[in-house]
């Protein structure tokens, strides 16, 4: 057979492709590696389906790939080309008639970088996607590109948001549509990509919308794991808890993970602080929905430097958290591993505030660290007048 098929096909002249695949030689490709099956794929959207449905009707093999002359498009069946026309609603008619045809959802060639799902994905045509998880495209499988599905969407919506081409409010909504669909087709919230992080990390680190997050979280996404925030060699460990509290996440959020049996008990850092101890120094309203929704957690616990969450909030100065610890029964006369109590350290950073609500908890200004220092030594030695006077009593 000679080019006449492809450009039939390309010409979309079904009456010339019916007469060409009487002689059809399937290996011939076009300049970009494509079969005439592959070609009329290419198309989907753009012309109907009948082309497609007589290559199908005179023997071309639905799943034959594309081969290494294809260059990005190496290991491509005819079910890729028709998933990345997926800007073209009807493109799912060519997706639809292929699957019914014994095309493999997934592909059918170990050499194509990218499986017609992401691509699906990437054109943001999602009934595509559905009808590829619905034939069993995998919703779990790690690409050559180290990523699930799920975190695909988490790269998308990175990639769409500083493109400039999207309305307000659309990138968002795509990725919570593009997750719920992927969700309610049993892709697991617990897969790793290549370098061992979840969906969720990815997605906390990118600051996506709330309703994202929910989805992962409330469809039981690991929310205690380490994940490394540092640049090679040094290490910055935190968990997905500790990034929801400390990168903004709505209360909701931190309220769902509480609600799914969150253990707040954990360390989210590498020198014991847990989430309470987090939530002290960070956020307040992130404390006060741990404090509600685990009661019974114990306000006094020391981190390995024998910080309370008390110390640590009297450190930065979140008076309403100073407050809250105090009425759930924190003692403010724990001292951290230097002697230091939570007096000491608000006497230093000029929390005045904090000193008087300290004071009227009991706190006892006579106490002296390790270097022989009281709150008001501390206070003097760091210019803090006012301070320091309120605890001298002038």
């Amino acid at each position: 057979m000679s080019t006449a098929l492809l450009e039939a096909v390309a010409q979309n002249d079904v009456a010339s492709v019916r007469k060409e695949v009487v002689s059809a030689d399937w290996n011939v490709r076009d300049e970009f590696g494509r079969t005439a099956l592959s070609l009329a794929a290419s198309r989907a959207g753009e012309h109907s389906t009948e082309v497609l449905q007589v290559l199908l009707d005179a023997g071309a093999d639905v799943n034959q790939a594309q081969g290494s002359d294809s260059d990005e498009e190496q290991g491509w069946t005819a079910l890729h080309q028709a998933c990345i026309k997926g800007s073209f609603p009807k493109a799912l008619d060519a997706v639809t008639l292929l699957l019914a045809r014994g095309a493999k959802a997934d592909g059918s060639s170990t050499a194509a970088v990218v499986s017609p799902l992401e691509l699906a994905l990437t054109t943001h045509h999602l009934g595509i996607a559905e009808a590829l998880l619905k034939a069993g495209a995998r919703p779990d499988a790690v690409s050559k590109r180290g990523m699930a599905p799920l975190h695909q969407v988490v790269a998308l919506f990175r990639e769409r948001t500083g493109s400039g081409k999207y309305k307000a409010g659309e990138v968002a909504k795509m990725a919570v549509d593009a997750v719920k669909l992927l969700l309610a087709h049993g892709a697991k919230p617990g897969t790793l990509d290549s370098k061992g992080e979840t969906a969720l990390a990815h997605a906390l680190l990118a600051k996506m919308p709330e309703d994202f997050i929910l989805a992962l979280v409330n469809a039981g996404a690991p929310l205690d794991g380490w994940v490394d925030l540092g640049t090679p060699p040094e290490k910055v460990l935190v968990t997905p808890a500790s990034m929801a509290v400390g990168l903004g996440q709505p209360v909701s959020v931190i309220v769902a993970m509480l609600k799914t049996g969150l253990d707040t008990t954990k360390p989210v850092a590498p020198d014991a602080q847990n989430l309470m101890h987090y939530a002290a120094m960070k956020r307040f309203d992130a404390l006060q929905m741990i404090l509600e929704h685990r009661p019974q957690q114990d306000v006094n616990v020391r981190d390995e430097s024998g910080a309370t969450p008390l110390f640590l909030a009297s450190w930065v100065g979140i008076s309403s958290a100073v407050k809250a610890l105090l009425e759930k029964g924190a003692n403010p006369n724990l001292p951290d591993a230097g002697g230091n109590m939570p007096l000491h350290t608000a006497a230093k950073n000029d929390h005045d505030s904090i000193v008087k609500l300290l004071l009227a908890a009991g706190a006892d200004k006579s106490a002296r660290n390790e270097n022989g220092q009281t709150a008001e030594d501390r206070a003097r030695a760091e210019g803090n007048t006012t301070v320091a006077n309120l605890l001298s009593g002038a």
